[in-house]
């Protein structure tokens, strides 16, 4: 996902890279006690905090290991100090904070003062999703997103990682427990909070991915240390270059399928080391439910559909792509909703010519029948009805 998405419209991969370099000056910082390595961490952290609020899992999980360290008698802690200049570290926290929550607090204002949210949603939660919805979600995060994390050599090396930490979890220093439990109880929360983001979501769990990160670290940091011989040993070189080798492929295998663009894949097509379930869902979302749309247009002009002329499109799985592939303008339930006759009807004053249903639940919608009366046209699943004999309703 770190590869797809990669700097692009979402944020959420230069975020993550950004909280990864604020680490690296963490730990910088703790080797070589220079507090310009702290405030390159406070900085980057807060810059990857601001472009997505999900990369301050790591931001929250420090705070509480300075929190422990400042409030902890220090006969109850070990010698070791993750933050030693912990009057600085207080001090860059409340900084941090303060942006951060400058920035959003400004943001929301400015998008309810022109009426126009930054996001659709806000929580996703586990508790609000209707059963059909909670199990596609729980499908589609076992069967696809899990696979689109990471290739399952990396979810092997994961767990170990895991394994070693809770069996030697006594041995490491409090701090260092802190992190990771907080980490682990982040990406279990945020889980739940944006339950409905496992259904085809995935560049959601991109900065939850930093508890992997840090937990294998964690694991490794604790091996190299108790069993140094280990991680010299060829046989661990090889098989971290394998790991390597391996994950680079799969990343261009998926990389191939969900790039490919609308070509049909063969059977001898299908590429290695991906699952079944990735491959059909993939080959799937490059139409959606716009297979039918995506050559409509020349039937369209046959009917006498002008490309100025105003459309209705249900249903659209994006937020523009159906008005797009027929080349028309008009309303969509993407942006609109279309959920009742009301948004409908202001379609229609506003010179809404045609409806496009390429869906057929649509048409078995009770206030759906004042517009399906006159059918001109159908076009590989798609109808197509003309509303220009509707007279708008009296607005209430």
């Amino acid at each position: 996902m770190v590869a797809y998405f990669a700097v692009s419209f979402l944020p959420d991969v230069p975020a993550f890279d950004l909280a990864i370099l604020g680490w690296w000056c963490f730990v910088t910082y703790h080797d070589r006690k220079r507090k310009r390595w702290l405030l390159g961490m406070f900085l980057l952290m807060a810059l990857g905090t601001l472009l997505k609020v999900t990369a301050g899992m790591s931001v929250l999980a420090l705070l509480g290991v300075l929190v422990v360290e400042s409030v902890v008698p220090d006969r109850l802690l070990p010698k070791w100090r993750a933050v030693p200049h912990r009057g600085w570290a207080w001090l860059g926290f409340l900084l941090l904070f303060a942006i951060v929550f400058s920035w959003y607090m400004y943001a929301a204002w400015y998008n309810g003062l022109h009426g126009a949210g930054y996001t659709p949603n806000s929580f996703w939660p586990l508790w609000e999703t209707t059963p059909e919805v909670y199990a596609f979600a729980v499908w589609f995060g076992l069967n696809i997103l899990v696979y689109e994390l990471f290739a399952a050599p990396m979810w092997i090396l994961l767990f170990a990682g895991m394994a070693v930490f809770f069996v030697a979890i006594r041995r490491f220093p409090l701090q260092v427990v802190l992190v990771n439990i907080a980490l682990l109880c982040g990406v279990i929360l945020f889980t739940i909070g944006w339950f409905k983001a496992l259904e085809n979501h995935d560049y959601y769990f991109i900065n939850p991915q930093i508890m992997a990160v840090v937990m294998i670290l964690t694991a490794l940091w604790y091996v190299g240390r108790r069993h140094p011989q280990v991680l010299r040993s060829p046989w661990a070189k090889g098989v971290a270059m394998a790991l390597l080798t391996y994950s680079t492929v799969y990343t261009m295998f998926d990389m191939r399928l969900r790039t490919r663009g609308g070509t049909p894949l063969s059977d001898e097509q299908r590429p290695p080391l991906l699952n079944e379930a990735q491959i059909d869902h993939w080959r799937e979302t490059q139409f959606w439910s716009f297979r039918g749309l995506m050559t409509i247009t020349p039937y369209a002009r046959s009917l006498g559909i002008t490309p100025d002329d105003r459309v209705i499109t249900v249903r659209d799985r994006s937020w523009q792509n159906a008005l797009y592939v027929i080349g028309q303008r008009g309303w969509n339930d993407g942006n609109l909703g279309l959920e009742d006759t009301a948004s409908f009807e202001h379609c229609l004053r506003n010179g809404a010519r045609y409806l496009f249903v390429n869906e057929s639940d649509w048409l078995q919608r009770p206030y759906m029948q004042r517009y399906l009366q006159h059918p001109i046209g159908e076009y590989e699943g798609v109808h197509i009805f003309d509303l220009r004999p509707l007279s708008p309703l009296p607005t209430p």
